[in-house]
């Protein structure tokens, strides 16, 4: 998984934006069957955090793809 801080989405071209935006909504689905598997509120015995703030992380990157996505497809990168 890459980080969008460590690896800003500027740096990548239309594939790269794309294949993120996929990895991000992974992210978001497997975190959804954790919380159902263990409760969205359950804690994590590793760092404290839950099923819900990581799926609500996810969501907030899979928004940040979809707004460079969207920037990328108005500025017709997609046809080149």
């Amino acid at each position: 998984m890459m980080d969008l801080v460590k690896h800003p989405l500027s740096t990548l071209d239309l594939e790269g934006v794309i294949d993120r935006l996929g990895e991000e909504c992974s992210e978001v689905i497997k975190e959804i069957f954790k919380g159902h598997r263990f409760g969205f509120h359950a804690t994590s015995p590793k760092d404290g955090s839950t099923p819900m703030e990581r799926l609500l992380s996810e969501v907030k990157d899979v928004k940040k793809c979809l707004t460079e996505f969207e920037k990328r497809i108005k500025r017709k990168e997609h046809k080149k």
